[in-house]
């Protein structure tokens, strides 16, 4: 399955406000991005608002990581992303790992 080393929650309106954004922005917020993982290598950060996934959007944690599970494995993704109030485009390459848990 694929792997991209990161911690993500649905967002509140109390989170949302906090990263200084409408409480009604779409998306799915970078709780945590591991060490070394590809999230890491692609320079996801806490606090990132994923939007959309190789162009669909994103509105649930679960939405999210079921296109990950879709994807073929180890194909490039492309993120859009809301960072400090500024839209941001990233690549990522998920790791492929073989009966363990992760997203």
């Amino acid at each position: 399955r694929p792997y991209l080393g990161l911690s993500l929650m649905d967002p509140t309106p109390k989170v949302m406000r906090s990263l200084g954004l409408d409480p009604g922005t779409p998306g799915v917020v970078v709780a945590q991005v591991m060490p070394q993982s590809p999230a890491h290598q692609a320079g996801l950060r806490p606090g990132d608002l994923i939007q959309r996934v190789n162009g669909q959007p994103v509105a649930s944690s679960q939405a999210l990581q079921g296109l990950v599970l879709k994807a073929p494995p180890e194909e490039t993704m492309s993120l859009q992303l809301l960072r400090d109030g500024q839209l941001k485009a990233v690549d990522l390459q998920p790791k492929l790992l073989k009966g363990q848990a992760g997203s």
